[in-house]
């Protein structure tokens, strides 16, 4: 089983990077409410993973990449090889460049999210995942729930931590965030693409 790297320089610099986003402790912006329900598809089924999962928005890079904020990433030809959802592109991000999800909606029942990633070049160093959510007086913070080593061609994520990343104290309440994705500086590029969270708690 592909491994999640989290201790070591590497991990620790990445910790060092988002503690940068934390400005405050004030408490999070947190609501009451369900998160609104949608489709969902056994995307890893053929790896062993019959989780029901439902895609974030504009994460198949199909139609660009609507919602999301690029900072030295961008869309290229090419599909993830397991062919989950079918397409042509996907999103490619160079070193010291981010990609950020458009927010979703988490609650407890979203325990996890995966993707497809691969290192896009010889001189890939690890991909750094973070889970960022809002502050109830505007300042954001994020925390670090995957560093991937890479590895040669397309891979499946393994099942990041969402729900448990998030400050959801209170039974039934829910918090938007977005994912990001961020190659270590000092590495290569990475590519992403089709990212699906796990809405259902089991």
């Amino acid at each position: 089983m592909r491994a999640i790297r989290r201790t070591g320089r590497l991990a620790r610099a990445a910790g060092a990077l988002t503690a940068a986003c934390t400005l405050a402790l004030a408490v999070p912006a947190l609501a009451a409410a369900d998160c609104p329900s949608g489709p969902t598809t056994e995307a890893f089924a053929g790896l062993g993973d019959e989780s029901a999962y439902t895609p974030v928005p504009g994460g198949s890079f199909e139609e660009g990449a609507p919602g999301w904020t690029l900072q030295g990433a961008s869309i290229v030809e090419g599909n993830e090889s397991f062919d989950v959802a079918g397409g042509s592109s996907s999103l490619e991000i160079a070193a010291g460049g981010e990609a950020v999800s458009p927010q979703i909606c988490v609650s407890s029942s979203y325990p996890t999210f995966r993707f497809f990633d691969r290192a896009a070049d010889q001189a890939a160093g690890p991909l750094i995942v973070s889970v960022r959510w809002p502050r109830s007086h505007g300042a954001e913070r994020e925390k670090v729930v995957g560093v991937l080593d890479p590895a040669s061609g397309w891979q499946a994520s393994p099942a990041l931590q969402l729900a448990s990343a998030l400050p959801l104290w209170m039974p039934g309440s829910t918090i938007m965030a977005n994912l990001v994705f961020r190659p270590a500086r000092d590495s290569g590029a990475w590519g992403i693409d089709d990212v699906y969270v796990d809405p259902y708690s089991r």
